[in-house]
């Protein structure tokens, strides 16, 4: 966390955070209404997860930009792979 805010790492392709246009390095400052200053990243996760299909509003702040980004996110289940290759 930068700032006590919850900061991306980068998101695995294709789930849903990544084709919302969330970036590596983004802080999210809100999830929905609810502030994450000073919230861990458990409790942050918790408020994220939810039903698929329903959408939940991050707002973010990337880099030098001084006006918050919202994005809307659309849940969807998220499969893990935990092997990525590339040739």
């Amino acid at each position: 966390a930068e700032a006590g805010f919850v900061k991306v790492i980068p998101p695995i392709e294709d789930t849903p955070a990544a084709r919302a246009g969330i970036m590596a390095g983004d802080l999210i400052i809100k999830i929905g209404d609810t502030p994450t200053k000073g919230m861990s990243l458990n409790d942050a996760v918790k408020l994220m997860r939810g039903e698929p299909k329903s959408s939940i509003t991050l707002t973010i702040m990337r880099g030098e930009r001084p006006q918050p980004i919202v994005i809307k996110v659309v849940r969807d289940i998220i499969r893990v792979r935990s092997v990525r290759s590339k040739m």
